[in-house]
């Protein structure tokens, strides 16, 4: 297996990448911290007390889990006893019995009955006797430098100075949800404060500086605790040593797997068989063990944990230390699907994500809605085991909350701000991480996912800008615009060039009064929008806040009324910006009709790319006008459905949100049939489906939230589609106009 400067190098990160620098942190000087002061948090921090119960009854524990594999070592002890006992006396008895004139099968049968258990035997004392000498895997740690992480290690100082806690000596990355300080050397550093933090790439990734400094203040509690701590050290090296040796397989039994389906003949499947049932045995006597080691230690493991707990929720308070915990919980539900997708992308496309904890990031941003609502339900209804080694996620949020500690430290920035250049160490440890799991790849094979959401928002404000910039805001917001072919002459060429050139002068002393009224049609629009879904919740028996609507009275009628007021301040919006909204589509269609005259070529620098990309935006916006009142529609409904999905289930509004989910189901179906013939002019390659399919493919239907989020994405797709080829070619008409 590479190390992990090699690894670095194959996946092209900088030479100066910090890999495998092993310094003391204890000795770093701190840096400046420039993303938040720790100072005011040292001051008010008060540590929790340590429960001396716990403390009490730890040693008790300790001498349990010890006696625990020392009980396993004498039943080794006593088969292996037992094996040596049979081929030492019972070779003989065997042989002899029935008499030794038997015919020849019975003296192989003989031979067999006592050499199969000899054999077999010794292989079942051999597979038991594995698993004392386990050891855990060590992989390479991703070691930080301090010198070039210098605001981490500061953080991570301070974070360890308020709590009280001891300086690790090292800071390791790994690709684990999880966080850690431990021993640095074991037992060797056992009795002194010569500890290691491991930090997992997930966490750094997906959690505020305020969340990590959670996190940290957990870890480090733990290390406060003294010789609790340690004994617990003792406890859960016990209790990871029967888990390790119960669920983990390694190349014996894989060997002895294909030994069973390979063996032929009785003998040699006697042995086997043997094999097979000390295997079996000895991971059924582990795991008694293991049951009852948790049984042992469980309770005052969960007592440690709700201790570490509080010095979480004093350092970063209730609220931040709730808010931690459900969102570890998202994070580890994005992880579980992450890793299954994983999966099947190397299967098939035989390519994986070049950085973790950003694949991670997008799959939570992409998370539905009703997904993180369902996870974030299921919380409040966990209960702790009886052998679980860490409260449930309910329990601990029930202390946030009983303890109501305000927040130290407020901090809302990403964690992965702490380090110099997150990148460098997430994309190697993302690599290494890899070759740990035996997956032969290479930097070539790695593929950078970029943030679909961000990339979206990026280029909605691109579009948004584009269209103010060239329609003043006014005319996509009236009706569909289209793009009717027409030819010019070459004739025609110079003074439509010179019209062109004038139209903008003309209109701009006048941008102002078209922003305004554009305004008006945007804010009238929203409020008959906002009306009508307030009129479907109260036609359903719901109630709504008559102010917060901006109503004199919470009834149907007077939602209707403004509904009809609203809509008669768009009509009268829409006719003050007429006469400009004709201008502005003729002069549209004129600009863009001189990228493709037949002397264009002669005076636009990038005439002849401006005219193929202008034609497919064009035949897209002139077949989509038919269907922009059915998307109007869906729009409006849509939101009168998001409405009384939030009313309570009453049978008023269990029939409105019936009747209004059959409506929009109605009005998409209409939709689709509309624009089935469309092609998307942005698809370099042609996708299976229409527009339509392609937009809600990850949504269904067959459910209220489902309808509601199948027209969301039908809705949002399509007018971004919309305004997009707009936004083109609005910049097309642009860069002529510049020539004009």
């Amino acid at each position: 297996m590479m190390d992990l400067p090699t690894l670095a190098a194959s996946a092209g990160l900088p030479a100066a990448a910090e890999i495998g620098q092993m310094k003391d942190m204890a000795a770093t000087p701190d840096s400046t911290e420039r993303i938040v002061n720790l100072s005011p948090a040292m001051a008010a921090f008060r540590k929790p007390a340590t429960p001396a119960l716990y403390t009490f009854w730890m040693l008790p524990a300790v001498l349990i889990m010890a006696a625990l594999p020392a009980l396993y070592v004498a039943l080794v002890a006593l088969a292996g006893y037992a094996v040596y006992y049979h081929g030492a006396h019972n070779f003989h008895p065997i042989m002899i019995w029935g008499g030794i004139r038997l015919n020849w099968r019975l003296q192989i049968l003989k031979l067999a009955v006592y050499f199969g258990p000899l054999f077999g035997g010794a292989i079942m004392v051999l597979f038991m006797v594995k698993p004392i000498f386990a050891r855990p895997p060590k992989p390479q740690p991703y070691t930080l430098n301090p010198d070039v992480e210098t605001e981490l290690y500061a953080f991570i100082s301070g974070i360890c100075r308020t709590v009280g806690a001891p300086i690790p000596r090292r800071i390791d990355l790994n690709c684990e949800l999880n966080a850690s300080a431990s021993f640095r050397r074991g037992f060797l550093s056992f009795l002194g404060h010569d500890m290691v933090l491991t930090l997992g790439l997930p966490l750094l990734g997906s959690l505020s500086v305020e969340e990590f400094a959670g996190v940290l203040a957990h870890e480090f509690g733990h290390f406060t605790q003294g010789m609790a701590m340690r004994l617990h050290y003792i406890i859960a090296r016990v209790n990871n040593w029967f888990a390790r040796v119960v669920f983990e397989r390694d190349s014996w039994d894989k060997m002895l797997a294909e030994w069973s389906f390979e063996v032929q003949g009785v003998t040699m499947s006697l042995i086997v068989a043997c094999a097979n049932f000390g295997v079996w045995f000895s991971r059924v006597i582990l795991r008694l063990f293991m049951m009852a080691g948790l049984a042992v230690s469980g309770s005052l493991s969960r007592q440690m944990e709700f201790n570490a707990d509080a010095y979480q929720i004093n350092l970063v308070g209730s609220e931040t230390a709730e808010r931690l915990i459900r969102r570890l919980t998202l994070v580890s539900h994005a992880l579980i699907q992450s890793r299954k997708e994983m999966t099947q992308m190397w299967r098939v496309q035989h390519t994986l994500p070049q950085n973790l904890s950003q694949y991670l990031a997008l799959k939570l941003q992409s998370m539905p809605d009703a997904t993180k609502a369902r996870i974030d339900d299921t919380l409040g209804l966990a209960k702790t085991r009886w052998f679980a080694s860490h409260p449930c996620d309910a329990d601990r949020i029930r202390q946030a909350r009983r303890l109501g500690q305000p927040a130290l430290i407020a901090c809302a920035e990403p964690a992965s701000r702490l380090f110099a250049n997150f990148e460098i160490p997430a994309r190697a440890v993302t690599l290494f991480y890899y070759h740990e799991l035996r997956i032969p790849i290479t930097a070539r094979e790695l593929t950078a996912f970029r943030d679909e959401a961000k990339a979206r928002r990026e280029q909605s404000e691109a579009d948004s800008a584009a269209l103010d910039r060239y329609f003043c805001g006014a005319l996509p917001l009236l009706h569909p615009v289209t793009v009717p072919p027409r030819k010019i002459s070459a004739a025609d060429v110079a003074s439509l060039r010179e019209q062109a050139g004038q139209f903008r002068a003309r209109i701009e002393p006048v941008r102002a009064q078209i922003q305004t009224a554009a305004g008006d049609f945007t804010a009238a629009e929203a409020r008959a929008i906002q009306m009508a879904a307030a009129k479907a919740i109260l036609e359903s028996g719901g109630q709504i806040d008559a102010a917060q609507h901006g109503l004199a009275e919470p009834s149907a009628a007077a939602a209707q009324q403004a509904e009809t007021e609203a809509l008669e301040a768009q009509r009268q919006a829409a006719h003050a910006l007429r006469v400009v909204t004709d201008a502005l589509r003729s002069h549209f269609t004129t600009t863009l009709a001189l990228s493709q005259a037949p002397s264009e070529a002669e005076w636009l620098p990038e005439g002849e790319s401006d005219r193929m990309a202008a034609r497919p935006l064009a035949s897209f916006l002139n077949q989509f006008a038919p269907a922009w009142p059915l998307l109007m529609e869906c729009r409006r409904e849509h939101a009168a459905l998001a409405a009384l999905s939030q009313l309570s289930s009453n049978l008023a509004a269990q029939a409105g949100l019936g009747a209004s989910s059959q409506r929009l189901e109605d009005l998409l179906a209409r939709l689709r049939d509309a624009t089935v013939a469309i092609s998307n002019p942005f698809q370099k390659e042609k996708r299976p489906g229409c527009i339509f399919d392609q937009l809600t493919a990850d949504q269904s239907g067959a459910t209220t939230a489902g309808m509601e989020a199948k027209a969301r994405s039908a809705v949002e797709g399509f007018m971004a589609l919309y305004e997009h080829a707009l936004a083109q070619l609005a910049e097309i008409a642009e860069r002529v106009e510049s020539e004009c």
